[in-house]
């Protein structure tokens, strides 16, 4: 998306334009499927990968606007606050959702990279998430 509505201080709303190309909501789900409990992983280990540029996730939008300020439209993507965790015990998922600003390359798609330090499912490299046909 390249705009997002928000409740500014005298409570109209208002509209954030990407400076860069899009804001990009990143939404997906991490499951303890071991025997132990995890502790969270701090959100910096996640990125977005677009065409071999990587980017961080963001905390505010441009001009310090927060994510509880935003008010979309239903019929929108919604975004919504940060909310991360605290452990997971055995298996217990989480929703997350991670939102970046990235340059608009149509011709590419944005994957989310996980560059764990653990083990994920048996795997010792990166876990790349990447978004769905749909």
């Amino acid at each position: 998306m390249k705009e997002v509505a928000y409740r500014g201080s005298n409570g109209n709303t208002r509209t954030i334009t990407s400076e860069i190309g899009q804001f990009i909501a990143y939404n997906f789900t991490l499951k303890n499927s071991s025997e132990s409990s995890r502790e969270p992983l701090p959100d910096s280990v996640f990125t977005l990968a677009i065409d071999g540029e990587t980017l961080e996730h963001i905390h505010s939008f441009p001009g310090g606007v927060k994510f509880r300020d935003i008010e979309q439209e239903e019929s929108e993507p919604q975004i919504r606050p940060l909310a991360w965790y605290d452990t997971l015990q055995p298996g217990e998922g989480v929703s997350l959702q991670l939102v970046f600003e990235a340059p608009v390359k149509p011709e590419y798609r944005p994957y989310l990279v996980w560059d764990h330090g653990s083990e994920v499912a048996a795997s010792t490299d990166p876990v790349y998430l990447r978004p769905s046909n749909n």
